[in-house]
């Protein structure tokens, strides 16, 4: 775009010029040929005429830019939106870790009851008192005597513990714990501790008192005789005995 500046020198004008007209009311004259109106004082005045380019941006380059812009701005929007999604998922998951709980069904185990007598040794007071050190330390020596061969023998052992202690040289009542879906039967957890035995030298066993839940154990044979057994043992020995 050009426009077009006027400046004037200070000559005289041709006032004579036919074209010019003056209007003496306003002290003005009008050049018929420019169109432009001048007072007195621009008579003595060289007109000149500078053009200035003004450069004015492209149409295409100012919308190319605020497609840019718009594009830019677009990206930020969505970077900004795909963090406050992030932010959201973060939140959900420490929400959904925080509300989950584990639960776990605890493994049934049954205990089996085994009894044992320690001849030649001898009894004292305090192994009547499990918190006493001579109640802990035999308590403990007989946990780790015997505890291993019930773990070899049976991948259903779980605990061994000792729960009491009485007289008659030392008798040790203690409590085997089995996984109740493959718990040995009594006579194969008496079997154990007869064939150990031999191999235990910490402390004395005596094989004819071992007895589980009860059963006596005796050389790998159990035997339990109920009151009603025992009684039609006798009575048949009486028969027996009355017929000779």
């Amino acid at each position: 775009m050009s426009i077009q500046i006027h400046s004037y020198h200070d000559v005289s004008c041709d006032i004579n010029c036919d074209l010019a007209k003056i209007y003496s009311c306003c002290n003005v004259f009008v050049c018929s040929r420019e169109h432009y109106h001048y007072s007195p004082f621009h008579l003595f005045l060289t007109k000149e005429t500078t053009t200035l380019n003004v450069t004015t941006a492209s149409p295409t380059i100012a919308a190319t830019t605020a497609a840019r812009v718009a594009t830019t701005a677009a990206s930020a929007a969505t970077t900004a939106a795909s963090a406050a999604t992030t932010a959201a998922s973060v939140a959900t998951t420490a929400a959904s870790a925080a509300t989950t709980v584990t639960t776990t069904t605890a493994e049934a185990v049954t205990t089996a009851q085994l009894t044992f007598r320690s001849p030649a040794e001898t009894f004292t007071s305090d192994l009547l008192v499990p918190s006493s050190a001579a109640f802990q330390t035999r308590a403990a020596l007989l946990v780790s005597t015997i505890g291993p061969f019930y773990k070899e023998a049976f991948p259903s052992f779980r605990t061994i513990t000792v729960n009491s202690f009485s007289n008659g040289s030392i008798i040790q009542i203690m409590g085997l714990g089995f996984s109740s879906t493959s718990a040995p039967n009594v006579t194969l957890i008496g079997n154990v501790l007869v064939e150990a035995a031999s191999n235990i030298s910490a402390f004395s066993i005596d094989i004819n008192s071992i007895s589980v839940d009860g059963t006596k154990v005796s050389s790998g044979v159990s035997h339990k005789i109920s009151l009603t057994t025992a009684c039609f043992l006798v009575l048949m020995s009486w028969i027996l005995s009355s017929q000779q």
